[in-house]
């Protein structure tokens, strides 16, 4: 578990920051996204969620961070995507904010692979 938590995370990171700067790339070009940056969205924070599960199975099964911070930057994480969740319909009329939602992810995901022992 502890393995698949530590290679998840550059899958989610990467995900989330890559849709990101595409997203962020979309608006000076005023091109509406479709559905597709509807599903790769949802991909990615799927992806986030994910890794979260995946934390806290990982820290039931008594793996501890070094740091508190890296659980705590895990429920930031999920407390922003719960949001995001329950902000869904003005997301999707604002495709920059959500752009910016995901950068903002991602930077709080390589900030908690850096609380991680080695």
């Amino acid at each position: 578990m502890r393995t698949a938590h530590g290679v998840w995370a550059t899958v989610a990171v990467v995900t989330a920051g890559g849709i990101g700067l595409w997203t962020l790339l979309l608006v000076p070009l005023q091109v509406k996204p479709g559905k597709g940056f509807r599903i790769l969205g949802y991909s990615a924070a799927g992806a986030l969620l994910g890794q979260v599960v995946l934390g806290l199975l990982t820290y039931q099964q008594g793996y501890r961070p070094e740091s508190n911070t890296h659980v705590l930057i895990g429920f930031i994480i999920f407390g922003v995507l719960l949001a995001a969740a329950w902000l869904q319909v003005h997301l999707t009329k604002h495709p920059a904010v959500w752009g910016l939602t995901l950068l903002m992810l991602a930077g709080l995901g390589v900030v908690a692979m850096r609380y991680v022992s080695a």
